[in-house]
């Protein structure tokens, strides 16, 4: 399609509208559409550009991101392990600690059970020594009764025999 301003060519309008016009609006409209598309193709190469700066500045973003929860997660990693080996090492003292006094507390309770076997066989001596001494008490009551009644009868009769 030749567009041009010549003024040495002169057009007559109506062979221009029933002969060249229909065959321009053709190339016209065949442009438009090629400028149509060529118009998307740079809006959408614009719209990929645009959304690769995005994309970049979002990498860039979670990669900034990543490298402080890696370099955190670094931190925690080393202050678990260094909790770690003091609990450990308290679990190892505990643990020793436990066994020193297992032994003793064995042998506590071997003292105690000894103590208080002698103590139960102390108060079985002391119970029968009190029921002893009870029925000995019982027993001087009965002969003081019967010393009493004869020492009565004795001076009754001497009272008899005196008077």
């Amino acid at each position: 399609m030749e567009i041009s301003n010549d003024a040495q060519q002169v057009l007559d309008p109506l062979e221009y509208l029933t002969k060249k016009f229909p065959a321009d609006l053709k190339q016209y409209i065949a442009l438009r559409d090629e400028l149509t598309v060529r118009q998307g193709a740079v809006a959408a190469a614009q719209e990929t550009i645009r959304l690769l700066d995005e994309t970049k500045v979002t990498t860039e973003n979670a990669k900034a991101e990543a490298a402080q929860i890696v370099a955190e997660a670094k931190d925690a990693r080393e202050k678990a392990k260094a909790a770690k080996a003091v609990q450990d090492k308290r679990e190892k003292d505990l643990n020793l600690f436990a066994e020193e006094n297992t032994a003793k507390f064995a042998q506590w309770d071997d003292e105690f059970a000894a103590r208080e076997a002698a103590v139960l066989l102390r108060e079985n001596n002391a119970m029968e020594r009190e029921n002893k001494l009870a029925a000995d008490l019982d027993s001087l009551s009965q002969r003081e009764l019967a010393l009493d009644a004869r020492i009565k009868s004795f001076q009754d009769k001497v009272a008899a025999l005196s008077a």
